[in-house]
């Protein structure tokens, strides 16, 4: 074979993701549908074991969206860890876990069990929430969040999971900046990943 026979490859790349840049904020907002999480549970790991390496990192918003409690086996031993080593640092990190489909025996057992002290799904101190988030309160809620700070607020709002989930953030993003606008209070930035 003579090397102008030879396939021509070309590679392009290196490329990064959109989580790469979570630590050039000041708060993260990280949503996970499903297996969506997967990028996050890394990010979550990073800051764990670097806690004080990250010092524009002021607040994470941590939700996952599951449609089974199967899905909080593998993650939710390390949420636990995570849970107890920031349990010190008030206000930084604040877990929203969603389960989206639930049968009537699961309904029963929450019932029976609401008044634990953890989650029976994900043995976490803040407990899971049934249905979906109510986006449009949640981002109000951390825009009017007293951080202390005299500057603008820059969030990171990232997510993995699906198209229209996607959409309906960056609609939201869109509308919290235009009416922030005039205030120059809070700034947020869509980072989407896709899986």
């Amino acid at each position: 074979m003579y090397p102008q026979d030879i396939p021509r490859l070309a590679v392009d790349g290196p490329y990064g993701s959109a989580a790469d840049d979570t630590f050039n904020y000041d708060g993260v907002i990280l949503i996970g549908a499903g297996i969506g999480v997967t990028p996050y549970a890394a990010i979550l790991k990073h800051i764990r074991s670097s806690q004080s390496n990250h010092d524009r990192l002021r607040r994470v918003y941590f939700y996952w969206l599951c449609n089974t409690t199967s899905c909080y086996e593998w993650f939710g031993e390390m949420l636990q860890e995570i849970e107890r080593d920031f349990r010190d640092r008030a206000n930084f990190l604040t877990y929203n876990i969603y389960l989206t489909k639930w049968s009537i025996g699961q309904a029963r057992a929450v019932i029976k069990n609401n008044t634990d002290e953890r989650d029976i799904w994900t043995g976490l101190e803040s407990k899971t929430h049934y249905g979906r988030p109510n986006f449009d309160v949640d981002f109000q809620d951390i825009v009017n969040e007293d951080w202390q700070m005299t500057q603008k607020r820059h969030i990171g709002v990232f997510v993995c999971g699906p198209k229209p989930l996607v959409k309906q953030l960056q609609y939201l993003c869109i509308k919290i900046n235009d009416h922030n606008s005039s205030t120059n209070k809070v700034h947020f930035y869509l980072n989407k990943e896709n899986f």
